[in-house]
């Protein structure tokens, strides 16, 4: 999966270099010889560029940080949108997916840390306490903290009370 400044997100289909050698036969090469990766879908996803993509530990959903300020949650079978997460004030720049929790972090320029619940796209918790921007966001302790790092030369560790969600 992919997001770029062309503001859309693209999931992949990696060529397999094992397999039936009939199978690999029909990929795309290049000119000098190497696989090409082919795009099962793209999505126009934001209206400004894409900073962060994320994918859920099941696999079954996609996340995207946008200098538009949205984090958008989307099926990654197919590639539908199936919910945008409003709330930040500038742009997010990372985004991170709990490995416990139905639930999606993100970073962002507003210097702020969220939490949002997967299952209804609102924000579960805000963490406040960098005095730049949240550069990076990562789920630690099998997810009950959270690892930021801000433009203010800071890493922080928070604690997450999942149990209250």
């Amino acid at each position: 999966m992919t997001g770029s400044a062309d503001k859309t997100l693209k999931v992949w289909d990696i060529p397999s270099t094992k397999g039936p050698k009939k199978k690999r036969a029909q990929q795309t090469l290049t000119a000098e010889g190497v696989t090409r990766a082919v795009s099962r879908y793209t999505a126009a996803a934001h209206e400004k560029d894409i900073n962060a993509v994320a994918v859920a530990p099941n696999s079954r959903l996609l996340a995207t940080g946008s200098q538009d300020r949205t984090l958008k949650i989307w099926s990654s079978a197919d590639g539908s949108l199936q919910g945008i997460c409003r709330g930040h004030k500038r742009g997010i720049w990372s985004v991170a997916f709990s490995p416990v929790d139905k639930a999606v972090a993100t970073a962002s320029g507003d210097a702020a840390v969220k939490i949002w619940s997967v299952a209804d796209y609102t924000c579960l918790k805000t963490f406040d306490g960098h005095d730049a921007s949240v550069l990076r966001v990562q789920f630690v302790s099998a997810g009950m903290q959270l690892l930021s790092s801000g433009a203010d030369g800071l890493m922080k560790l928070w604690t997450i009370r999942s149990d209250s969600w």
